[in-house]
């Protein structure tokens, strides 16, 4: 099916000066209020989608929602929102993301990254980006899965972490940022798509699916107008989604003619790799995996193989194109023999 794209009519006439954009595939509304200081409250709107359908032809559905509309007033307050890359949608502030989705497919092939933006807000309505004025800082910052280990973390009493979605350089500038001297935002990057079509080094994934939260401490001058932020902590979260086939290995042989232990890890006679259910070897039955690294243990002529990192074709467009993806830590637990007698190297 095919989405032609999206329209969308007021159902309240009298509720004031509204307003529908949409981007120019008319497939993202963004649906509001000219002026929403006047304007505040419930509006209902009609939503209707068209698509063409190959079997029965033209269909459209109808929704009508409910948009609440509050009026920026009141109190500034500080609050961080997750922003996502632009094949996700939301990439301003003010409409943050709840998830990101790194299954690599149509569309899906550059990568994707979180920003975590510092924000103000007014009666909960995220009025825009933020920058401190001095009288509060942040004073550490901490990105965890949630049920799990502490992925990212850096501030004056604990331990600096790093992680590949999450370098130390982007946790420097987004402090730097919150100072007004860099981009506050920090860059998550949930899986880099710049080797995308290199079958050497594919689309890495940093980030496993599951929940995340990131968590700023603020700290502000006792003297200071906002007393009510010393060693105060705001949170966001966000989810990543990832719903591509697992690669898994499969042990044909534990005897390898040969004592390289990279050709034989690649060799399809000893080890054959599945995507899902899909088995890695073209016609000839030679694998289409490039293996970039393996975790062994050597003693002379037997090898302990227990995990491989490696290379597999994940998505081709309609042009042609193969796109791949790294995956890392595919188990294997086997061990290998080297039956001409010689030490594996």
């Amino acid at each position: 099916m095919d989405l032609k794209g999206l329209t969308a009519e007021i159902a309240d006439a009298n509720k004031g000066n509204t307003k529908v954009t949409s981007d120019a595939d008319h497939k993202l509304l963004n649906v509001g209020t000219e002026d929403s200081v006047g304007h505040a409250g419930d509006y209902k709107y009609t939503i209707k989608a068209t698509a063409n359908n190959s079997d029965s032809g033209e269909t459209s559905i109808s929704k009508t929602l409910t948009v609440t509309c509050k009026a920026a007033t009141g109190t500034v307050e500080y609050a961080i929102v997750a922003t996502g890359s632009a094949v996700n949608g939301a990439t301003n502030v003010k409409t943050p993301v709840a998830s990101i989705d790194t299954t690599i497919k149509k569309d899906n092939v550059a990568g994707n990254s979180v920003g975590i933006n510092f924000v103000e807000k007014r009666n909960g309505v995220v009025v825009n980006s933020a920058t401190l004025d001095g009288s509060v800082t942040v004073s550490a910052i901490k990105v965890q899965k949630i049920g799990g280990d502490v992925i990212t973390q850096t501030g004056a009493s604990v331990t600096a972490k790093s992680c590949d979605a999450i370098i130390a350089t982007n946790l420097e500038a987004a402090f730097n940022g919150l100072k007004g001297t860099d981009s506050s935002v920090l860059n998550i990057v949930a899986s880099d798509g710049s080797n995308a079509q290199d079958p050497s080094k594919g689309i890495v994934k940093n980030l496993a699916a599951g929940q995340y939260r990131v968590t700023y401490t603020l700290s502000s001058d006792p003297n200071g107008s906002y007393k009510n932020y010393n060693k105060k902590d705001i949170t966001c979260t966000f989810e990543i989604k990832d719903t591509q086939a697992a690669v898994k290995a499969e042990v044909v042989s534990t005897k390898y003619e040969g004592s390289d232990v990279s050709s034989m890890v690649e060799n399809a006679k000893n080890i054959v790799y599945y995507l899902g259910n899909e088995k890695l070897v073209d016609a000839d039955g030679n694998g289409t995996v490039d293996v970039t690294d393996v975790t062994k243990k050597i003693q002379k002529s037997n090898v302990m193989i227990s995990k491989v990192d490696v290379v597999v074709p994940v998505y081709k467009d309609d042009a042609g194109t193969q796109y791949y993806m790294l995956a890392k830590g595919v188990a294997v637990n086997t061990n290998f023999i080297n039956t001409t007698g010689r030490d594996w190297q």
